[in-house]
């Protein structure tokens, strides 16, 4: 049987340091995490890494994940270089391995 999952997609200190209502989004996005892994879920974190965008180059302070978020070590972390987190990136095949 399928499991579900949660896909965070950028939500790193870059993008969410000046977004509109940044807290409650990141809260929500907790809420959602923790009923996800209450359901034996799949927690995977989509991050964006940026060639020439600074604040989003990997490494830089503004390209981690947002540290409010509620990463446990079992999570999934996949990097992406385009808008489209499946284009080049294992995200699919993740998914696959993991039941979702």
């Amino acid at each position: 049987m399928p499991r579900s999952a949660i896909l965070v997609i950028d939500a790193q200190i870059g993008p969410m340091g000046g977004a509109y209502e940044g807290s409650s989004v990141i809260k929500t996005i907790n809420k959602t995490i923790s009923k996800v892994r209450e359901s034996s879920g799949v927690v995977l974190f989509i991050q964006h890494c940026h060639s020439s965008y600074e604040p989003l180059m990997k490494g830089n302070t503004g390209w981690g994940l947002h540290p409010d978020l509620d990463k446990s070590p079992e999570d999934l972390v996949v990097e992406k270089e385009s808008s489209d987190s499946f284009y080049e990136t294992p995200l699919d095949d993740l998914m696959a391995e993991n039941d979702v």
